[in-house]
C-alpha cells in the first residue's frame, strides 16, 4: 500500500469572473512508506496546491487522492496530518509553549498527558529557555521552529 497516493489531482483557481488559473492538471504522484519527497519546481507551479490538497485543506476539482487508505480529511480529523506552513503563522499572543500545544487542544487532548514530550520536542527544535516567549520575541527562524514542533506535536503519520 502507497503511503500517499494523487490520481489525477486537477485545482483550478478562478479569478474575477473572466480569468482562471490552471494551479494542477492530472497530477499523479505515489509515494511509499518510509520514503522522504521533495517537491520542487519555480514559483507559481502548484507545489503549495499540491500540499495544501493533502493536508485537507483545499478539495481538488477533479481526482482523488489518499493517505494509506484515508482521505486528508479524515486524516486531518483525526491528527495523523502535521503541517508547518511556509509561514510560521503563530498566534502572537500564545507563548511557545501555548502555540505548540494548539493542535492537541483543538483536538480535545489533554496537553498535561503530552507535557513531557512537549519539553522533548522544544528541546529538539533548540528552543529550550525560550518557552514562554512571544512570537514577537523570537526571531524568523526560532518562530519556524515553534511551528515545526507544533507540526510534529501529534506524533502525525505524515509530516
Amino acid at each position: 500500500m502507497s503511503a500517499l497516493e494523487v490520481a489525477g489531482a486537477s485545482k483550478i483557481f478562478n479569478q474575477g469572473t473572466t480569468k482562471q488559473v490552471d494551479a494542477l492538471i492530472d497530477v499523479n504522484l505515489t509515494v511509499n512508506p518510509g520514503e522522504f519527497v521533495s517537491l520542487i519546481g519555480p514559483s507559481g507551479c502548484g507545489k503549495s496546491t499540491l500540499l495544501r490538497l493533502l493536508a485537507g485543506l483545499e478539495s481538488p476539482d477533479a481526482g482523488s487522492l489518499l493517505i494509506g487508505e484515508r482521505s486528508p480529511d479524515e486524516m486531518r480529523m483525526a491528527g495523523r496530518l502535521g503541517v508547518a506552513f511556509q509561514d510560521p503563522a503563530l498566534l502572537p499572543w500564545r507563548s511557545v509553549w501555548k502555540n505548540i500545544t494548539l493542535p492537541l487542544q483543538v483536538m480535545g487532548k489533554s496537553v498535561k498527558e503530552y507535557q513531557s514530550a512537549i519539553e522533548e520536542l522544544i528541546s529538539l527544535v533548540g528552543l529550550k529557555g525560550f518557552e514562554q516567549a512571544l512570537p514577537s520575541q523570537l526571531s524568523g527562524g526560532m518562530r519556524q521552529r515553534v511551528a515545526i514542533a507544533r507540526a510534529l506535536v501529534t506524533e502525525p503519520e505524515v509530516l
